[in-house]
């Protein structure tokens, strides 16, 4: 699974591997200049968002596209139906521009409700992003052979979780807090293997990440 790093700042110390995630009021683009893939967040989880800003950083930003592997357009947390109003508003202004789509899983989705998108992102309250409806979501996304990204993976035991589904990356803000502490544990989170795990999903706590015991 592919890490993308929250911050502005050089990565020219960091893994080659890892990419960004960055969004309109995160000032600097640094690790773009440098050459690391982005993906291009909407900042809606804050309440001062300004979608007329928000568009106009995605048209200034569109000359770095070619390293950009989404944009993640527009959502509310935990409401899929205000979601899907804000994807059809924004949807074809960003494909217009050249960008790939993400749509965000939030709270209530299900996969006949998941739009034509190029990835899809989950988000969501933690107890729908760890339960049974944001799994069927990702697999809806296996079975269309999108580009799936889970947001706020802050644990080795959500890695795994989520390794086992078969995702393709993550983000975490946990690494804006303690960057050298959290870096080296990504760098340790990357290195389990699915095969390692002889369990399947379905019998993970989403809780501790352990198997569950028989009953």
């Amino acid at each position: 699974m592919k890490y993308y790093c929250p911050t502005a700042s050089s990565m020219l110390d960091k893994p080659i591997e890892w990419g960004v995630i960055t969004e309109y009021r995160r000032w600097g683009k640094k690790p773009i200049e440098e050459g690391r893939r982005w993906i291009a967040d909407n900042g809606c989880f804050k309440d001062n968002w300004n979608k007329h800003k928000w568009l106009y950083w995605l048209f200034g930003m569109a000359e770095h596209i070619e390293t950009c592997d989404f944009a993640v357009l527009p959502d509310v947390v935990g409401n899929h139906l205000k979601t899907m109003q804000l994807y059809g508003e924004f949807y074809q202004q960003v494909k217009d521009m050249g960008y790939r789509v993400a749509f965000v899983c939030q709270d209530g989705c299900v996969p006949q409700g998941i739009p034509p998108c190029n990835a899809i992102f989950i988000g969501g309250s933690t107890e729908w992003k760890m339960g049974l409806k944001a799994r069927e979501c990702i697999s809806e996304g296996k079975r269309r052979q999108v580009w799936i990204h889970v947001g706020r993976i802050n644990s080795a035991k959500r890695y795994a979780y989520f390794l086992l589904q078969g995702i393709d990356s993550f983000d975490g803000t946990s690494y804006c807090f303690a960057q050298k502490k959290v870096g080296k544990e990504i760098e340790n989170y990357m290195k389990m293997e699915p095969l390692k795990l002889n369990y399947d999903v379905d019998n993970i706590c989403p809780e501790c990440g352990q198997k569950k015991e028989a009953t």
